[in-house]
């Protein structure tokens, strides 16, 4: 009953989707900023993450991307980009869950912002080691 009255007003629901919106944009920025085929997108509290693709409606926060198959949607980032990704993440502290993942109330803009810096850092890694060569 307690928890239920906590969330009874939506507030906590609402900080929780203003929380992954804002990691949904910073991780867009980055991207952009890398120059590397990508985005991120979602709805709610939950994000995705996509690599060595573009979609056509590359904004701040992506609800649907267009442009791309579902079928590439739903198989998520594969092969080499993902072990890097997934690998460069948990060297800055961050475990992606298959490129995505979801936000609660107890991500802080803290967490947001850190974790946006771990794949501004991880991004320039993959870079590095020539991972979107031939994208």
């Amino acid at each position: 009953i307690t928890c239920l009255d906590i969330i009874a007003d939506g507030s906590v629901q609402a900080r929780a989707d203003a929380a992954a919106a804002a990691l949904r944009t910073g991780f867009n920025q980055v991207l952009r900023r890398h120059a590397v085929p990508g985005f991120a997108w979602g709805e709610s509290s939950i994000f995705h993450l996509m690599l060595g693709h573009s979609c056509e409606n590359q904004e701040a926060d992506i609800r649907i991307p267009q442009g791309v198959a579902p079928e590439v949607l739903k198989s998520g980032i594969t092969g080499a980009l993902s072990s890097a990704l997934h690998q460069g993440m948990l060297l800055q502290g961050v475990d992606l869950f298959h490129g995505g993942g979801l936000v609660s109330v107890t991500h802080s803009p803290d967490d947001v912002e850190k974790t946006i810096h771990a794949l501004d850092i991880t991004i320039g890694r993959m870079l590095q080691e020539a991972l979107f060569d031939g994208e």
